[in-house]
């Protein structure tokens, strides 16, 4: 198993607490990592030190290969996807996160290298909550999902752990995990104990608090083939269950009704069974290879073009806009001020309704594929951003109808939208963004592909016999 620091000085392990020299607690005697597994006699105010864990306490489990094991330091976050009911979403970071007091200070990986958290300082209310949904695995009893989790500040909320089971072809979610409040400035360990399950994914839920210091975090998740700490082991209470979401869907199509109990393998408050709504689940997304995937951090965009004669042109960035109050703070592809977008300035319009189109270059969709991308549409002037198919292979552009538009202001996070694309002659994409009334209506895009099935849950645009609809994505 390999050994690296942690951040106070001693040493830790990435699942689970071995023998000698495992941790030291810091200076400020909050609990650090070995706790989770040490008992009280050996992990105290002084450390580990030499002492070797007894038997019982030692981790015999070896990490099984699944589709959900991540540490997040690749940019697609191992296909996990945000879900789209999300009041805030989960993001991929490194370092510290923007607000004094919560949150971690590294990641648990490699200690610079990148997690997953929630930023409450964005949250407009106590309660707020992001999901973000494993790619589909399978289980059998015995086997542990084993993660690590930062939840440090005075307003810290929830983090949730689901089960989403589709064994029988009805999915039915299960909270299996649940813990909330103030658990010190550190990384710990949790384990999760699963069934024989043929078809599953792992839903990780984070809710806010009621203050800005309440950010929350997850790293290193991995597949075991057994709990590696017998005392890490949390089975949710009534006090700390959170129930998914239960508001109206917009789509046409009426999601499946799930049934959701806490875990039964513990002692546990006999709690009622309460039946709630997911929103619909697409199948694992497979990116294209494609000339039109682009995180925009090359300074050729991927060979994108702008149109000729438009008002504006599109502009690539790192960090803030140049306007308060509009436009995202950072990239989506790294979540930092170094990494590049591409956005609409709308501080530089004379009037309403200008535009800056952005042309892709050229490819021929098969059936079901799909374009997906990112977009930032935050202000209180925000007009429209608007995709289209087009032409540009005989030299003149010629742009086709609109398959699906966005309008005002969407908040200020990141958020994905996929277009299923026509099965059809040699095409190129467009992005065409729209000026609102005022300076207040930057519009940004990064993280675009085409992929073989939509990677996102809930609407996506549809171009079909030229008309512009819109339909549930629903993927099975």
């Amino acid at each position: 198993m390999e050994r690296k620091m942690d951040n106070f000085g001693g040493v830790s392990y990435s699942i689970g607490c071995r023998s000698e020299k495992i941790c030291n607690t810091p200076p400020d005697n909050v609990t650090s990592q070995c706790n989770e597994c040490c008992s009280t006699d050996i992990c105290n105010t002084q450390g580990c030190g030499e002492t070797v864990v007894p038997s019982e306490y030692k981790n015999t489990a070896t990490s099984v290969d699944s589709p959900i094991n991540c540490d997040f330091e690749k940019i697609d976050i191992c296909n996990y996807m945000e879900d789209k009911n999300n009041k805030i979403d989960w993001r991929r970071h490194t370092g510290m996160t923007s607000s004094l007091n919560t949150g971690p200070s590294a990641d648990h990986t490699m200690s610079k290298g990148y997690y997953m958290y929630i930023e409450t300082s964005v949250a407009l209310r106590k309660g707020d909550n992001a999901r973000i949904w494993s790619m589909t695995t399978s289980s059998t009893k015995g086997q542990c999902i084993s993660f690590w989790y930062n939840m440090y500040g005075v307003s810290i909320g929830t983090l949730n752990v689901y089960i989403a089971d589709n064994s029988t072809g009805t999915e039915q979610t299960k909270l299996v995990w649940s813990l909330s409040g103030n658990q010190g400035n550190a990384w710990h360990i949790a384990n999760v104990p699963l069934s024989d399950l043929q078809s599953m994914k792992v839903i990780f839920e984070g809710i806010a608090g009621d203050g800005y210091t309440g950010d929350i975090a997850i790293d290193d998740i991995q597949m075991m083939d057994a709990c590696p700490c017998p005392h890490s082991i949390h089975t949710p209470g009534p006090s700390t269950i959170a129930p998914l979401s239960t508001e109206s869907q917009t789509d046409n199509t009426t999601p499946p009704s799930i049934t959701m109990t806490p875990q039964t393998s513990g002692p546990v408050s006999t709690l009622p069974t309460t039946t709630v709504t997911l929103p619909p689940v697409s199948t694992s997304p497979t990116i294209v290879e494609s000339p039109i995937n682009c995180a925009f951090e090359n300074t050729s965009i991927c060979q994108y073009q702008q149109e000729s004669g438009e008002t504006h042109d599109w502009l690539r960035h790192s960090g803030r806009t140049n306007s308060l109050n509009t436009g995202p703070i950072a990239d989506h592809t790294y979540n930092t001020s170094g990494g590049h977008y591409m956005y609409l300035e709308s501080s530089n319009s004379i009037m309403k309704g200008e535009t800056a189109r952005l042309w892709t270059p050229m490819i021929t969709p098969t059936k079901g594929q799909c374009l997906s991308f990112w977009y930032n549409m935050y202000g209180m002037t925000v007009g429209n951003l608007t995709i289209y198919t087009g032409n540009n292979s005989t030299g003149s552009e010629q742009l086709d109808s609109g398959i699906c538009t966005i309008s005002g202001n969407q908040g200020q996070s990141w958020k994905q939208k996929c277009v299923l694309l026509p099965n059809s002659k040699p095409i190129n994409i467009v992005f065409e963004a729209e000026t609102g009334d005022g300076y207040t209506g930057d519009i940004a895009l990064d993280d675009v592909n085409l992929n073989f099935v939509c990677p996102c849950k809930g609407k996506l645009c549809i171009k079909w016999e030229l008309l512009y609809i819109t339909v549930a994505a629903r993927q099975t």
